[in-house]
């Protein structure tokens, strides 16, 4: 019997990975909802029920079978999305960032431990064959690492109006684009010791981590004018680079697949859970509330 799938917000950028990874795993979505009526995401789904209006959906699913919900709305609604699922026993696969608050954390920790559901977030650079050799490597020596991290990504004005561009609506660029870096950077090199910030604005966050067996420097950027000379050169609109030692860690392919991995280990009940979402969004509350 396929594994059942309903959807909340199939219409959102990053919902077409998701629905490729329910796809390859041989999942069947069975409902969707988006208020933005695209249901060209749904052409691997030909059965499935969409819903522009939330309230269609809920009365929809109630009391059917569904096995997962999985949440791709905007970071704000994820908390209250989450809950829905828990509350009516199903399962959760949830974009990053799992929500935008420990608090918020804690309170759908209580309410799983009194459900028959689970909740997984999707930390993909774990599964990345670069990330997941580097974690050996790093596991089986005794040195400290010295790593050097720079993601720059630009957006233009329109993204700063929309509610990725809103600090209380979406987290930021830290949560945005940060989370997945801070989790690996957690997941290989150890808890975080210290911390100190260099700049933080709305465009462009720099400082550093020092953690268990690395010193790190790192940058976070939606502002083109922090590309490198020979980047913008090139007229290549993203710039990633992570050294480890002054070796560049290769990182430019193995994308393609990470979700349907993810949802491989969520099916066999081996995914990310709240309890693994905690330490990075505990270090993006830090960093929001330290002072320059």
């Amino acid at each position: 019997m396929n594994t059942e799938f309903a959807m909340i917000g199939s219409s959102g950028y990053i919902a077409p990975r998701h629905l490729k990874a329910i796809h390859e795993t041989g999942g069947n979505l069975i409902y969707a909802t988006d208020p933005n009526e695209k249901e060209g995401n749904l052409i691997d789904f030909p059965n499935c029920k969409f819903f522009r209006e939330f309230a269609h959906f809920d009365n929809a699913i109630k009391n059917k079978n569904i096995d997962y919900m999985v949440v791709c709305s905007p970071n704000f609604l994820h908390f209250e999305h989450i809950k829905f699922a828990l509350e009516n026993n199903i399962n959760v696969i949830c974009e990053k960032p799992l929500v935008l608050k420990i608090d918020e954390l804690d309170i759908l920790q209580s309410i799983q431990n009194n459900s028959t559901a689970k909740v997984y977030t999707i930390f993909q650079l774990r599964y990345h064959d670069s990330v997941k050799k580097l974690a050996e490597k790093v596991a089986s020596d005794n040195k400290h690492h010295t790593v050097n991290l720079q993601y720059i990504t630009p957006r233009d004005e329109n993204y700063l109006k929309t509610w990725k561009g809103n600090q209380d609506l979406s987290g930021g660029i830290l949560a945005n684009i940060g989370i997945h870096f801070f989790d690996m950077l957690l997941w290989v090199f150890g808890d975080l010791r210290a911390m100190s910030l260099e700049q933080k604005t709305a465009k462009s966050v720099q400082g550093k981590f020092s953690l268990e067996k690395a010193e790190v420097n790192w940058v976070l950027s939606i502002d083109q004018n922090d590309l490198p000379e020979h980047i913008k050169q090139k007229e290549v609109r993203t710039f990633r680079s992570i050294t480890i030692d002054d070796e560049e860690l290769e990182f430019s392919t193995g994308f393609e697949n990470l979700h349907t991995l993810s949802y491989k280990e969520i099916l066999s009940n081996k995914g990310y859970g709240i309890n693994n979402a905690k330490k990075s969004l505990k270090l993006i509350e830090l960093i929001n509330n330290y002072e320059l």
